[in-house]
């Protein structure tokens, strides 16, 4: 009985390791299974991030631009700021002209009202002359 003993225990050995190779070849097959799940969604990811830095690159992209109109705006409006500077100077500038212009327009249109009346005394003194050179004469 010894013999058919053994016979038994080596079947008993053969059938626990028949199931455990079976349960490890499971396990990798459960382990493959996830592996390529992974796999996939690794892959799945690569595209997103693909897309995800494609859409950076023309974010950057359009940063860049947007940034150059804005420094060209800027420069736009810093010249327009000292032109604009430059126009109310002048502005201010003939602003003053103008108000002494018209200060020496008063003076000028003073001045002459006083010479019509010296005018109009010389004329007078004349006639008187010229009378009293006919009463003379």
């Amino acid at each position: 009985m010894k013999v058919n003993d053994h016979d038994d225990a080596t079947d008993l050995d053969e059938l626990f390791y028949f199931h455990e190779i079976q349960e490890l070849e499971q396990k990798n097959s459960d382990l493959q299974d996830r592996l390529n799940e992974c796999s996939q969604e690794r892959d799945t990811f690569r595209v997103l991030l693909d897309e995800k830095e494609d859409l950076v690159k023309q974010y950057e992209e359009s940063l860049r631009a947007l940034r150059t109109e804005h420094n060209k705006y800027l420069e736009i409006n810093n010249n327009l700021t000292a032109q604009l500077e430059r126009f109310i100077d002048n502005q201010k500038n003939n602003s003053d002209e103008i108000r002494y212009l018209k200060e020496q327009l008063e003076s000028l249109s003073t001045e002459n009202k006083r010479l019509k009346e010296v005018q109009i005394d010389y004329e007078t003194i004349r006639n008187e002359n010229n009378t009293l050179n006919d009463q003379l004469s």
